[in-house]
């Protein structure tokens, strides 16, 4: 794939969106968990794993805690350390 590319257009739609909406942007859950995805596929796990905290760390502030996401982020978490 084209992991580069889809590392910089998410990079640069990361920043975009933590300056229109640092602290309440679901988009910029989605963003993270990406790039954590794609670091992962590459062998990154401690980027990985830093990406996928940030997410859930987001996911934490936007949604109860008894919702899907949370479930969602924290398995993330775990499978970096599958």
């Amino acid at each position: 794939g084209h992991f580069q590319d889809a590392l910089n257009n998410l990079e640069q739609a990361s920043h975009l969106l933590q300056t229109l909406s640092p602290d309440n942007n679901s988009y910029l859950y989605r963003v993270y968990s990406l790039i954590a995805s794609i670091r992962s596929d590459q062998g990154e796990f401690n980027c990985a794993l830093s990406f996928y905290e940030k997410a859930f760390d987001l996911e934490k502030k936007i949604r109860p805690d008894d919702h899907f996401g949370i479930a969602r982020s924290l398995k993330d978490i775990g499978t970096v350390y599958y």
